[in-house]
């Protein structure tokens, strides 16, 4: 029930989100547009026009949302004057800043499956904390290393979408794409406002659906043959959209090194 009592509306004192029965379903079902639940209502036999809540009606829900998810007791999560000395050298190497790591929740692990890694916490749009991304700073591989399957974390997420605007507010807005969370923090720092990072260079079209909406996207993968295939995959999946833009980096570069290099020379590839 939302604000005045309104038959079919909802609203959630913790987020402070709300609206009528799809919007209830998208942020329950983790879906990326009133779209997708509204298929899922038609898919289920379910009605949002003319229904009439009973004022008694109590809803129960298990297992559908995403925010139980927890990171691993072994990352620690801190102020960057706080960490151990190898983890903060490398974070300071690699451009993260202390509000940066307040920002985004960035955190380390010394022991554990995690040990020896920089964590990077993957939320939602509510801001919910529903998978990971994690970096070694010991020079340890692998490179990249997410959620255990045991852990159950959100296949769906996107690295960014915690501050992407409202679906409504997105046809004015451009969204930096990234494959690596270094590489996004780098574009966030050269002035994107919005980005995403894929972790990694597979085509999910899960993924590719929650991107939908925003009006221009600048696509700043990797040269490489990865980073050219993802690439590649976006750029046909927007083929009809209004503007998409793929950014030509120096060969061996990425916008991580070159913000440590030179951050004029990454605002300029961005967008000179």
């Amino acid at each position: 029930m939302g604000p005045g009592g309104a038959a079919g509306s909802n609203h959630c004192h913790g987020c402070k989100r709300g609206g009528g029965p799809l919007d209830l379903i998208a942020a329950v079902r983790n879906f990326a547009s009133i779209r997708q639940a509204f298929e899922w209502a038609r898919e289920h036999s379910l009605t949002t026009e003319g229904a009439v809540a009973p004022q008694d009606l109590k809803l129960t829900i298990r297992g559908a949302i995403s925010g139980s998810f927890e990171l691993p007791p072994e990352v620690l999560v801190r102020p960057l004057d706080q960490w151990v000395t190898p983890a903060r050298r490398y974070a300071e190497k690699r451009g993260i800043t202390a509000d940066e790591v307040e920002r985004w929740g960035i955190g380390y692990a010394v022991d554990g499956r995690l040990g020896g890694r920089i964590v990077f916490p993957i939320s939602d749009e509510l801001g919910r904390v529903v998978s990971y991304d994690s970096r070694p700073f010991t020079g340890e591989s692998p490179r990249y290393m997410g959620p255990a399957e045991r852990e159950q974390a959100s296949p769906g997420a996107i690295w960014g979408e915690r501050y992407w605007p409202a679906q409504s507010e997105r046809s004015g807005a451009t969204l930096v794409i990234c494959e690596g969370i270094l590489n996004a923090l780098a574009c966030v720092r050269a002035r994107a406002q919005y980005v995403a990072a894929l972790s990694g260079s597979s085509y999910d079209p899960w993924v590719v659906m929650k991107l939908i909406g925003f009006g221009s996207l600048v696509i700043a993968t990797d040269l490489d043959l990865a980073g050219e295939a993802i690439a590649g995959e976006l750029r046909s999946a927007f083929v009809r959209h209004r503007s998409t833009r793929r950014v030509e980096f120096p060969a061996g570069d990425d916008p991580a090194d070159i913000w440590v290099r030179d951050p004029g020379e990454l605002r300029g590839l961005l967008w000179g």
